[in-house]
């Protein structure tokens, strides 16, 4: 009688681990989209078991995967690729969301090549959301579905795919890649910081990068303190407005904006990585729509140092992430290797 009575404890105690689990989860997804909502003065979205059991379906479906491929469904929809398994919806929505930025309503148009996943989230008759996360197959990464729907049932599907291989910046996305950019030069640098100690965020930005040269066979890129204190000196330019705009100095440059302060280096330099995924060596372009130069500066063959810095921008702004490289790369005509 003990034995039953201590199982039934323990059911009821997974179940409802599960349950707080679940609620938690479906948190990261409304809160942040429900917010932005809010921002624009319209109401809040509500969680559709049907439209999340579709995204489940189709988040299996590119379980082996992890492509960027739109279901094509009657829903309405929303990708997200980053890299990793330890994404989380709440970041991915934070990639859509960031869009935003780049929204004019007056013009209805967008300052990037798209703003599809925030003009989506903030689509006025959008009533329901559904959503899911799949790991993907053989190291694939985590794969995020998110379905919505209209009053009128017209439903908007997100799907994010978080691949261990990317917001963005960042993130990327099948409507609206990240801008990307790695350009050159600027005013001068006026005050130099103190050579930069090792630590957990330089071993963030090195990792990724390097691990990505690795991949190519490129060797792997030193920091250095220099590029770090320009890096820095720009970045702190930047935390009054946290514009996606270059120093266009005599480095190469690679910048990430993300929406709030939990962005971490490690987050931006994967939304440059993955942008890998759309180069193609043997034509030495990115696919049609897409931008992979934030990727290219990252392997090109004769860089050798970088430096980056992080800040916090003013005003809950969020967060402008910036690398330097030496020698710089990504001119036109030459492959990265």
């Amino acid at each position: 009688m003990n034995h039953i009575f201590l199982t039934i404890i323990l059911i009821l105690h997974q179940t409802i681990l599960g349950a707080v689990e679940a609620s938690s989860s479906v948190s990261q997804w409304l809160d942040p989209q429900n917010q932005a909502r809010r921002k624009v003065g319209l109401r809040s979205l509500q969680w559709d078991n049907k439209l999340a059991q579709y995204a489940l379906w189709y988040g299996n479906q590119r379980r082996f995967d992890c492509a960027m491929v739109h279901s094509t469904g009657p829903y309405g929809e929303n990708l997200f690729w980053g890299a990793g398994t330890n994404w989380t919806p709440a970041q991915a929505v934070a990639g859509w969301i960031s869009e935003g930025r780049s929204y004019n309503r007056q013009s209805n148009s967008c300052s990037i090549p798209d703003c599809g996943h925030y003009k989506q989230i903030v689509w006025r008759d959008t009533g329901k959301v559904g959503c899911a996360r799949v790991v993907c197959a053989s190291g694939g990464g985590v794969i995020f579905k998110m379905s919505s729907s209209m009053v009128c049932f017209s439903l908007l599907f997100c799907f994010v795919a978080l691949l261990s291989a990317s917001n963005a910046s960042e993130t990327r996305t099948s409507y609206s890649p990240p801008e990307s950019e790695s350009e050159s030069y600027s005013p001068p640098l006026t005050q130099y910081m103190p050579p930069a100690k090792p630590t957990s965020d330089i071993y963030q930005y090195l990792k990724g990068q390097n691990t990505a040269r690795a991949a190519v066979g490129l060797p792997p890129l030193a920091w250095d303190n220099k590029l770090a204190a320009y890096a820095q000196w720009w970045a702190n330019q930047r935390r009054y407005d946290c514009a996606l705009e270059h120093s266009r100095g005599p480095y190469g440059e690679n910048i990430f904006w993300g929406s709030d302060s939990s962005f971490t280096p490690a987050f931006a330099v994967q939304s440059w990585v993955v942008e890998g995924r759309w180069y193609d060596y043997y034509s030495n372009s990115c696919g049609y729509g897409q931008d992979c130069g934030h990727y290219t500066q990252i392997v090109w063959k004769n860089t050798r140092r970088v430096g980056c810095a992080r800040v916090v921008c003013n005003g809950g702004l969020g967060v402008f992430v910036t690398c330097n490289y030496d020698p710089a790369g990504n001119y036109i005509g030459q492959r990265p290797y």
